[in-house]
């Protein structure tokens, strides 16, 4: 009994295993629907509780170029309650640079993980050519690759190896009523989307049926696929700002500003200013001139050294200057300029002559000190 329980359990749970494989079913999936402006106004809130993504209509060429009168509330409603959601254009077969140009002006700016998607459904003589023009244009301008939508028999009518290289995805249509299942891609690798069905009914949906679809999440994550912003490149910071340089002019100005520095005397002998001396009044002359020390120095000149009779001099000027005679005293002061020791002073018609030589001779002693 116990080794048939095990059999069993053996069993059940190899089916498990394989079944999947052999149905195509993965339990990743998620279902969505596709709407335009035919299925009238929707009520999104109830929408919303049965699917995981819609693809909503911008507009087309097929009729002159357009956009969908339900697109902007369409989207609206979708982003607002966050439900993953894609937009694609249905061309009437025109210039396709012209009609991507025209699906991005309605569209707008993208939000983090929207799809957007060519829808080709007419014939025409170079659909791979034509597609991959539209893809690149609307890649350029909205900046995220772009889905083709068509049927499978033209998937498998052509060579996409273009499309597929520039890493543009399938979204498919086949009506086989069986989302589990997936048809041979041709050259794609796989099918990204699934339209499995035309004849949807769902609650919400003001006009059915509706298209029904399948997304192969395990093939690639919805938001993955959709756009992602660039992230901001951050703004450098100001350069500092260098300190003001100053010129020879602000040089000049600086040193202008700032007081001339004093000039500081040197040491050594000072120079005497040299002025005419004044005429001393009679009987003051002694008074007016001061008396050298024993120990002052002379000039190193044989008229002024006084070497033969120095304290003579200085002992008889001192005695004639407390005696109140002032010619007596500059009598004996000049004797060692003039090499002369007089005997007594001139005659009164000699005093002009002697005043002025008392004057010189005073003068000139003063400067040498």
């Amino acid at each position: 009994m116990k080794k048939l329980l095990f059999s069993i359990l053996i069993m059940v749970l190899g089916a498990a295993l394989v079944l999947p494989a052999l149905t195509g079913t993965a339990s990743a999936d998620i279902t969505g629907i596709d709407v335009s402006q035919w299925q009238g106004t929707i009520d999104w809130d109830t929408v919303a509780k049965q699917v995981s993504f819609v693809m909503i209509k911008a507009g087309g060429s097929d009729n002159g170029m357009y956009t969908d009168r339900q697109f902007t509330r369409n989207q609206a409603e979708a982003r607002r309650l966050g439900i993953y959601r894609g937009y694609y254009y249905y061309t009437g077969g025109g210039n396709p640079i012209q009609e991507a140009e025209h699906f991005a002006s309605i569209v707008g700016k993208l939000q983090q993980g929207e799809l957007v998607a060519l829808d080709l459904e007419v014939d025409m003589a170079n659909p791979v050519g034509y597609a991959l023009q539209f893809c690149i244009r609307t890649e350029q301008l909205l900046g995220v690759k772009p889905l083709l939508y068509t049927n499978m028999d033209r998937v498998w009518s052509y060579n996409w190896q273009p499309l597929v290289a520039n890493g543009y995805r399938l979204w498919g249509a086949i009506y086989d009523q069986d989302p589990a299942a997936y048809p041979p891609t041709g050259t794609w690798p796989e099918l990204s989307i699934k339209q499995y069905s035309s004849q949807g009914n769902m609650a919400g949906v003001q006009v059915n049926p509706v298209d029904l679809d399948v997304f192969r999440e395990n093939s690639w994550n919805f938001p993955k696929m959709g756009y992602t912003p660039t992230p901001a490149t951050p703004s450098a910071a100001p350069p500092a700002k260098p300190a003001p340089k100053t010129g020879g002019n602000d040089r000049k100005k600086e040193q202008a500003a700032k007081p001339a520095p004093k000039p500081q005397s040197k040491p050594g002998r000072q120079a005497v200013k040299k002025q005419a001396p004044a005429k001393a009044p009679r009987g003051q002359a002694a008074s007016l001139i001061q008396v050298p020390g024993p120990g002052a120095q002379y000039p190193p000149s044989s008229a002024m050294n006084p070497a033969a009779e120095p304290a003579a001099n200085a002992s008889s000027l001192t005695a004639a200057s407390e005696n109140g005679s002032g010619e007596k005293a500059v009598e004996l002061l000049l004797s060692p300029v003039i090499g002369t020791k007089p005997a007594s002073v001139q005659a009164d018609s000699d005093e002009k002559t002697l005043s002025g030589s008392i004057s010189n001779a005073v003068f000139e002693m003063v400067s040498k000190f």
